[in-house]
């Protein structure tokens, strides 16, 4: 099982819903309203943050490929 789908499945009901709608709004591109940051050191990877939840992803040339999702840690940003 993806790490990813382990994290989703453990969060609460409301917290899934407002993270798949964050989501599906990364995926088309559009990132108003959301608080995205462009990593230090890297061009085309951003976090995303909603609470201490992170979505890690790369966007290049409109493609949209999801890195990590997971509560905030000191590893989080790591290997990327």
């Amino acid at each position: 099982m993806d790490k990813i789908e382990k994290f989703l499945r453990k969060l609460h009901p409301r917290e899934r819903d407002i993270l798949d709608r964050i989501l599906a709004k990364l995926k088309k591109g559009n990132f108003a309203g959301i608080d995205v940051i462009k990593l230090k050191g890297y061009d085309e990877i951003f976090r995303a943050r909603l609470g201490s939840v992170r979505i890690i992803f790369r966007y290049r040339n409109g493609q949209f490929n999801l890195l990590f999702v997971g509560r905030r840690s000191e590893k989080t940003y790591r290997n990327f």
